[in-house]
C-alpha cells in the first residue's frame, strides 16, 4: 500500500503539472495573439497611410499643374490684345507635357463663342458605369470647383489605357467660361500598390467593401476591419482644392499578419511536449525508485519480526530451544523488542534450569 500511494502522489502531481503547464501556455498564447495583432494593425494602419500619402503626391502634382493652367488661361482670356488666344493656349499645354513626363495629356475647353475651336463637350449621356461622356467637363462646370474624374478606360494610340483625369475651372469675373485639365495614367496608382504587395505579399482587393468603403470616405477616419481570415485597411486621403475622397484599400491574409504569433504557439507546443515527456518520464523514474526503496525498508523492518515470529511461536509448541538468541542489529525499536525477548527467553531458560534438579528428586 505504501508503494501504490507513493505512485498515485507522483502520477497526480505529473497530472497538476502538465494541467498548469497547459494553463500557462494557453494564457501566453492568448496574451501573444493580442499584442501580436494589436503591433500588426498599428503597422498596417501606418502603412496605409503612407501609401495614401504616396497615392496622394502624384494626383496633387496633376491637380495643382490643371490649375495652374487654368489661371493662365484665364488670364489668356482676359486679355484683349492677345490675338491668337488659341495658338497661346496649345503651346502652354505643349510646355506642361514637355516638363512632365507622366502626364498622359494636358487639355482646355472652353464654353462657346469663349476660345476659338476649344469648346467643351457637354454630353450628358451616362456611360455603362452611370458616368456622364463628358463628365470631365460637366463636373467643374456643375461645382464650379476642382474635380478627380474616377479611373476610366480610354483609347490611345489604339489601346484600351486606364486613366484619370483632373480638372479646374476657369473662371471669369465668378462665372464659369471653361476648364482646364490633366490626364494622368491610372498605372501609377497600381505601381504603387503593387510595391507595398511585393513588400508584404499580399493581394489588394477591391470592390468587396462598397459600403464601407463609403462610410470611411465620408466619415474621413482609418478603419481596420477583421473579416474571411483578412485583415483589411481602409485609409481615406482626399486632395487639396477637391471634394472627392478617394480611399486606399489593403487586404493582408491573417496568416501573413499573425505569423510570428503562429510561431509562438508552435514553440509552446514543443516546450509542452517536451515537458509532459520529461516529466512523465521523471515520474515514473521517481515511482520506481520510490517502491524500491519502501519494498527495501519494509524488508529490512520485516525480517527481524518474522524471526521473532518464529522463535516465540517454537516457544509456545513446547519444541523451542531456549538456548537461542535473536541477533540484534538495529538500534530502533525492533531492536529494543528484540533485546527484551532475548532477556525473557534467558529468565526462561534459567528458571527451567533450577527446576531440573527439584523434578529429579
Amino acid at each position: 500500500w505504501a508503494g501504490l500511494s507513493l505512485l498515485t502522489v507522483v502520477v497526480v502531481t505529473a497530472l497538476i503539472s502538465v494541467w498548469l503547464f497547459g494553463s500557462i501556455k494557453q494564457n501566453l498564447a492568448e496574451q501573444g495573439r493580442d499584442v501580436n495583432q494589436q503591433q500588426a494593425q498599428q503597422y498596417l494602419q501606418i502603412l496605409a497611410q503612407d501609401t495614401a500619402a504616396q497615392l496622394r503626391i502624384p494626383l496633387e502634382t496633376a491637380l495643382h499643374t490643371a490649375q495652374a493652367n487654368a489661371a493662365v488661361m484665364q488670364a489668356i482670356v482676359a486679355d484683349s490684345s492677345i490675338t491668337d488666344k488659341r495658338g497661346l493656349a496649345v503651346r502652354t499645354l505643349e510646355q506642361t507635357l514637355t516638363l512632365n513626363d507622366d502626364f498622359l495629356g494636358a487639355y482646355v475647353a472652353f464654353e462657346p463663342n469663349t476660345v476659338e475651336n476649344l469648346e467643351g463637350l457637354e454630353d450628358a449621356t451616362p456611360d455603362e458605369n452611370g458616368v456622364r461622356a463628358g463628365e470631365y467637363y460637366l463636373c467643374s462646370k456643375d461645382r464650379k470647383s476642382s474635380c478627380v474624374i474616377d479611373p476610366y478606360l480610354y483609347p490611345i494610340d489604339g489601346e484600351q489605357v486606364l486613366l484619370t483625369s483632373l480638372v479646374a475651372p476657369v473662371m471669369r469675373d465668378g462665372r464659369f467660361i471653361g476648364i482646364s485639365g490633366i490626364d494622368i495614367s491610372a498605372a501609377f496608382l497600381q505601381s504603387v500598390i503593387k510595391d507595398v504587395a511585393a513588400e508584404l505579399n499580399l493581394n489588394v482587393l477591391d470592390n468587396d467593401l462598397r459600403e464601407a468603403l463609403r462610410s470611411v470616405s465620408e466619415e474621413g477616419q482609418s478603419r481596420i476591419l477583421q473579416q474571411q481570415q483578412q485583415f483589411i485597411v481602409l485609409s481615406p486621403f482626399t486632395l487639396p482644392g477637391s471634394e472627392q475622397g478617394w480611399v486606399t484599400y489593403l487586404a493582408v491574409p491573417e496568416a501573413e499578419v499573425l505569423a510570428a504569433v503562429a510561431e509562438q504557439e508552435q514553440f509552446l507546443n514543443r516546450a509542452q511536449t517536451s515537458f509532459v515527456t520529461t516529466t512523465s518520464l521523471l515520474g515514473l523514474l521517481l515511482a520506481i525508485i520510490g517502491v524500491g526503496v519502501v519494498w527495501l525498508v519494509a524488508r529490512s523492518s520485516i525480517r527481524p519480526l518474522s524471526e521473532m515470529t518464529a522463535l516465540v511461536a517454537s516457544i509456545a509448541e513446547g519444541e523451542g530451544d531456549l538456548t537461542q538468541q535473536l541477533d540484534i542489529k538495529r538500534q530502533d525499536e525492533t531492536g529494543k523488542l528484540s533485546g527484551f525477548l532475548n532477556t525473557f527467553i534467558g529468565k526462561l531458560r534459567s528458571l527451567i534450569q533450577q527446576l531440573i534438579p527439584l523434578g529429579d528428586n
